[in-house]
């Protein structure tokens, strides 16, 4: 059948059974693999290959070792010198700061547009998409971003709007404070602070 092919042990690749032999013949004498990254390449070249793709050099830009063949996608994504934007300001970074940078960048505060209180920067996003009535909730907030923070669990009064509580994890106080910040649960707030103001003064009396 004109698709059948057979497997050539020089080169390591599959070539027609039709033209099998005449492919053996010329492989074997002109083909040798690569021992660095097993590719089938011409005798004469081998050493212009090994020059070329394998021979260690240093990487221009942060020094660490790597074959000449594969500088271009070192520098494009493993270079601890490569600019990256920060996630907030769009400031560049090197890769190797850029962390540290949007830790302190995200901890700014910014003047929410609608209601007017400052948020802490890496949650005015969020912040912003509960005035709109987005399905995103304060406690999906802190399951995503508090992960790998020492949060075991979600205090309860977040679902009905209660009074926000004090945490030792200062990230997890920030996001109370952040939803905290919405006309719906201020007013919610409001009335609890009422109501036991009442029975306060009830009880005085």
């Amino acid at each position: 059948m004109a698709d059948e092919t057979s497997f050539c042990k020089n080169c390591k690749r599959s070539v027609p059974s039709a033209t099998f032999t005449l492919h053996t013949t010329h492989c074997e004498r002109f083909i040798q693999i690569c021992q660095s990254c097993q590719e089938p390449i011409h005798k004469a070249e081998m050493e212009q290959h090994a020059n070329e793709v394998h021979k260690v050099i240093d990487c221009k830009d942060c020094k660490e070792k790597i074959e000449r063949g594969a500088e271009n996608d070192h520098l494009a994504n493993h270079c601890a010198k490569r600019l990256i934007p920060c996630g907030y300001c769009e400031m560049q970074c090197t890769a190797s700061t850029v962390q540290d940078h949007e830790v302190a960048c995200g901890s700014r505060t910014e003047m929410c547009d609608i209601c007017k209180n400052h948020i802490l920067v890496r949650m005015l996003k969020t912040h912003e998409e509960l005035h709109k009535g987005s399905s995103i909730k304060p406690t999906d907030q802190l399951k995503s971003i508090d992960r790998t923070r020492g949060i075991k669990e979600v205090p309860s009064n977040l679902e009905t709007g209660m009074t926000v509580q004090k945490f030792r994890n200062v990230v997890c106080q920030n996001i109370l404070q952040a939803s905290a910040a919405l006309p719906s649960i201020q007013k919610s707030e409001t009335k609890k602070n009422s109501d036991t103001l009442a029975h306060r003064m009830e009880d005085k009396e």
